[in-house]
């Protein structure tokens, strides 16, 4: 019983969820602040409670869930996931049963009736659901995965899906929140899987095991019901209950923090590591071909691949980061290797009669480098760099995928909580542009001044 011995030693249990996904599990303002809600969390909440410890939610995109498992970032994966035998996981007895239904608009009820009503038609699933299997098997149709359901119900209303499979209890929350679509009447799918269940590490037997215990006494104690009727009852008032409180929206103010501190740690720590990588390369020494290999390998991958790589990757060897860190890590050394190949070509830029001039003046090399050159050098670069830094603010949004609290995790949250799709889009869109409008008119002021002390 090793499994639940660490649970219980480390005296936490880290679940692992996708909280977009109302009655399951979504985010609702509870006296001002978000909280974790729906029958999932109440579930979770319970196991934790069995077990006598406390319990971490971590918020993460679906199709990231079973990576985290796999790594040991997560304990559990509650999420409303389906025991599909081709995810790599240990599943628990299923804890509650469902259809699948199709949502539509409402101008399109007369055109589209049955699956039979699908083949030519654009239909949208959320990315590594079971949905996206049942989608597959149906001929004749588009798909479109998104990882994102709030974004799924976007592509829905603004055309560029027709329809969306999406979980019957889902579906029926997002439709009672949006008065311009429906379900298709009378159509019901069966995925054939037989429910929802809690998705352990594959391996982990012995934790498979307690978690069914704590299944069958909820299953005892018939309270799967209350908290689903509970949880229906909050999808359903979500956007009555957030008018009388604190608004939803000054989460964006928690999110743009949280930007500019990982964009300006990023470039920090980016450009020190730069200095490292371009002395290394143009010391044509025995670090001059590592250095070379480490910038085309970070400038040849994408930054989300990186990002993801050091966030479960470490956790593999033991080493756990949060969310902040790890992106940081990843971001910093994304943007050395930018960083570098700007600052390598700014001093390239520069004549080389003025290191040698520096030199018949009795300087040495270094104190050439550090008084003559350089100075010069930043002078072509500052550009360059003043565009890799707002190109760091708009990249961070990536570091969402893994539930860093940056602006897009924070609009994700606040679709979450308003089941609006698109105002959150266009207020972070315009919180971006002026961010990097107002970066770029400071960058052209410090350059004309630069210039004029020249």
């Amino acid at each position: 019983q090793q499994d639940i011995k660490a649970i219980l030693g480390k005296e936490k249990l880290v679940v692992g969820t996708s909280a977009d996904y109302p009655p399951y599990e979504f985010i609702q303002q509870v006296d001002g602040k978000q909280e974790f809600v729906g029958f999932d969390m109440d579930l979770a909440r319970y196991i934790a409670d069995s077990w006598g410890v406390d319990l971490e939610i971590q918020d993460v995109k679906f199709d990231a869930l079973l990576t985290g498992l796999e790594t040991g970032m997560y304990d559990l994966v509650i999420a409303g996931m389906t025991p599909d035998p081709n995810r790599k996981a240990n599943f628990s007895h299923i804890y509650y049963k469902s259809n699948h239904g199709v949502v539509i608009k409402k101008t399109d009820a007369e055109t589209i009736t049955s699956l039979e009503s699908l083949p030519g038609k654009k239909v949208g699933v959320q990315m590594g659901s079971i949905q996206e299997g049942i989608a597959d098997g149906i001929e004749g149709i588009n798909k479109t995965s998104l990882s994102n359901i709030n974004n799924l119900i976007l592509e829905l209303k603004s055309g560029k899906v027709d329809a969306l499979i999406m979980e019957t209890p889902v579906a029926q929350s997002y439709v009672n929140a949006n008065q311009d679509l429906m379900m298709v009447e009378n159509l019901v799918i069966d995925d054939g899987q037989g429910g929802t269940a809690i998705a352990i590490k594959e391996g982990r037997d012995d934790l498979t095991n307690q978690v069914n215990l704590v299944l069958e006494q909820v299953e005892k104690d018939k309270l799967m019901e209350e908290w689903v009727v509970a949880a229906n009852q909050l999808a359903s008032g979500v956007q009555a209950d957030n008018t009388s409180q604190t608004s939803p929206y000054n989460l964006l103010i928690k999110g743009l923090v949280n930007t500019l501190a990982l964009s300006a740690l990023s470039l920090i720590f980016g450009l020190a590591l730069s200095l490292v990588l371009v002395f290394a390369r143009r010391s044509k020494g025995i670090f001059s071909l590592p250095a070379k290999i480490y910038v085309e390998l970070f400038r040849g991958t994408p930054l989300m691949l990186q990002i993801l790589i050091v966030y479960f990757g470490l956790d593999v060897i033991g080493i756990s980061l949060n969310a902040f860190t790890a992106s940081l890590i990843a971001v910093a050394l994304n943007s050395a290797a930018y960083v570098s190949e700007i600052v390598r070509s700014g001093i390239e830029s520069i004549p080389k009669g003025q290191m040698e001039a520096g030199r018949s003046l009795g300087l040495s090399q270094k104190q050439t480098m550090k008084e003559i050159i350089l100075p010069q050098a930043v002078r072509n670069i500052l550009p360059a760099l003043g565009n890799e830094f707002i190109t760091l603010i708009k990249e961070t949004s990536i570091a969402s995928t893994i539930g860093v609290g940056e602006l897009m995790y924070q609009t994700s949250k606040i679709q979450s909580l308003t089941y609006q799709a698109l105002k959150p889009l266009l207020l972070v869109s315009l919180i971006y542009f002026v961010l990097t409008f107002g970066l770029s008119l400071v960058m052209k002021r410090i350059e004309k001044r630069m210039t004029y002390d020249n």
